[in-house]
Parts: C-alpha cells; sequence; structure tokens
C-alpha cells in the first residue's frame, strides 16, 4: 500500500456494519481504549478495551468516516457523544453470531515494534511466469 492512500478500514468496517445489519443482527465494535483524545465512557473500560452496541436502537447518528467513528448514545441514563479513530476499532462483530472481521490493535502493533515506516516492502516478486 502506498503511503499517500486512504486507509481500507473504515470501508471494512462500513461493510461489516452494513452485513450484520441486514441480517437481523446486533452490531457491536470492539474498541482500543488506550488512544489518546477519544471520547468514550471510560467507566465501562476493562483492560484497556470496551464493546460499544452500534445498532440502531442503541445509539442515533452515527458516522463512520474515514478518519472518525461517532454518534450520540446513553450510558447510564446520560447523553454522550462518542468519538474516536477507525485505528481504534479492533473488531466488528454480530453479537448473536460472534460473525465478523478483526483488525490488530494499532497500540499492540506499536508495542511488538511495527508501524508504518519499519515495515520493508520487498521489492522481488514471490510470483512466477507458468505456461
Amino acid at each position: 500500500m502506498e503511503e499517500n492512500t486512504t486507509s481500507k478500514k473504515p470501508y471494512f468496517i462500513r461493510a461489516m456494519f452494513e452485513w450484520i445489519s441486514d441480517n437481523g443482527y446486533t452490531p457491536h465494535l470492539l474498541i482500543d481504549a488506550s488512544f489518546a483524545n477519544i471520547n468514550i465512557p471510560r467507566k465501562f473500560v476493562e483492560n484497556k478495551r470496551i464493546t460499544l452496541n452500534v445498532s440502531s436502537s442503541a445509539i442515533r447518528n452515527l458516522i463512520i468516516d474515514s478518519d472518525i467513528i461517532s454518534f450520540d448514545a446513553r450510558f447510564d441514563g446520560k447523553s454522550m457523544s462518542v468519538q474516536f479513530p477507525s485505528e481504534a476499532v479492533i473488531n466488528i462483530f454480530a453479537r448473536e453470531t460472534g460473525e465478523g472481521m478483526a483488525f490488530p490493535s494499532e497500540s499492540d502493533l506499536k508495542k511488538k515494534g511495527f508501524n508504518k515506516k519499519n515495515i520493508q516492502k520487498d521489492k522481488v516478486s514471490h510470483l512466477k511466469l507458468v505456461e
């Protein structure tokens, strides 16, 4: 992937959200809560993670943008605007079946020493011409 291309992650999140909803399941997002400058209900964070029900019956004004995911919800009876980067999404899944799509946590990748700058691209193709 070229450095100036957009991330595929928000597209996959939107597609899985739509698939889960279209099949009558309840979409949930597992979020890495260790990101800075995110607005989530911290009271419900466990082990630097939070699971959020993002079904239409639980939230309002959902936006899954290329950079930010945001919506309005109620937690303990109090309204809250939730906002976090799509990079913070670890998993989107259907509560009823567990089906969905998992992504590596950005903070876990950084802990293991991976980031976009230190991953070297192999310049030699491993493909061979078959005649």
